[in-house]
C-alpha cells in the first residue's frame, strides 16, 4: 500500500472498510493543520497492526470521517525488541521516542537506573505514559509504521531484569571493558525476542553494571565513540530494524 501524504490514527481495536469518525483531535489536525479537505487521499493507522486506505468524506474543524476503501494487516518486525533506557530529560527522550516509533521496536521501558538525569515520580506514571504514547502517535503518523511500541516504566535495573532469566536474548550497551560489536553479536541469530539495555547520560553504575553480569545479560559495544543515550536508541534500533 502506497503511503498518502496525509496520515491520521484511530484507536480502535481493527480497521474494517467502511465508515470511519475520527477523534476530534485528529479532526482538528487534519482539517486546521494539514488544511485536508474532502475527498483527500488518507491512510488511518490503528497502531496494532492495521492500514486503511482510504478518503475524507467530512472534514470538519472537531468532526472528521473517512471512508475506508481497503485494509492491509501488516505482520509485526521480527525479532520483537524491547529496549530500556536510562531515565533522560525530556528533550532527550522524546527524540527517543521518536526513533522507536519510526523504527519499529516493539516495547521502551523507561528505567530508573542509578545515573538517571531524570527522576519519575510514581504517582506521574499514568499521566507521563500518556504524554509518552501521544508522542509516539505522532512518529507513527509520519513514518507510516502500523505498529504502536507498548510503553512501561521500571524503577531499577532489579525491577527490569525481574521475569526475564534464562532468555539468551539481554544485552547491555557497555562502555566498560572490551565487548563485541552488536552487529556481530545478532548476526545469524534468528528471530529470538530481543532485550537490549542502554544506559542514561552518566552510563550505568558499577553495582549496576554488576547485576547484568549475574543474570547473564551479555556486554556489547556499539562502536569506539562515546553516543549520547538517545543515538545509542538510534543505533541500536537501526542495526536491527535496517540491518
Amino acid at each position: 500500500m502506497n503511503l498518502p501524504d496525509f496520515r491520521c490514527f484511530a484507536d480502535v481495536e481493527r480497521l474494517e472498510p467502511g465508515e470511519l469518525s475520527l477523534s476530534p483531535e485528529e479532526s482538528r489536525h487534519l482539517s486546521q493543520v494539514r488544511r485536508a479537505g474532502v475527498g483527500t487521499d488518507v491512510m488511518v493507522l490503528n497502531g496494532r497492526g492495521d492500514r486503511g486506505g482510504g478518503e475524507l468524506i467530512r472534514c470538519e474543524k472537531k468532526a472528521a470521517e473517512v471512508l475506508i476503501h481497503s485494509v492491509e494487516r501488516c505482520a509485526p518486525s521480527l525479532p520483537k525488541l524491547t529496549l530500556y533506557v536510562g531515565g533522560l530529560k525530556q528533550a532527550a527522550w522524546d527524540e527517543v521516542l521518536r526513533y522507536a516509533g519510526e523504527l519499529g521496536v516493539d516495547r521502551l521501558v523507561w528505567l530508573q537506573s542509578d545515573h538517571a538525569v531524570a527522576e519519575l515520580k510514581k504517582d506521574r506514571v499514568d499521566e507521563k505514559c500518556q504524554r509518552w504514547r501521544d508522542k509516539l502517535i505522532q512518529s507513527l503518523k509520519q513514518c507510516g509504521n502500523p505498529w504502536l511500541p507498548a510503553l512501561a516504566v521500571c524503577f531499577s535495573v532489579d525491577e527490569s531484569l525481574a521475569g526475564t532469566e534464562g532468555e539468551d536474548g539481554r544485552l547491555v550497551a557497555a562502555l566498560c571493558g572490551d565487548p563485541p560489536p552488536i552487529g556481530g553479536v545478532l548476526a545469524g541469530r534468528g528471530d529470538g525476542d530481543l532485550r537490549v539495555w542502554i544506559g542514561p547520560e552518566g552510563d550505568y553504575s558499577e553495582r549496576e553494571y554488576g547485576l547484568f553480569a549475574a543474570a547473564g545479560v551479555r556486554p556489547v559495544s556499539l562502536g569506539p565513540r562515546i553516543l549520547r543515550a538517545e543515538t545509542a536508541v538510534l543505533a541500536t534500533a537501526a542495526v536491527l530494524r535496517l540491518g
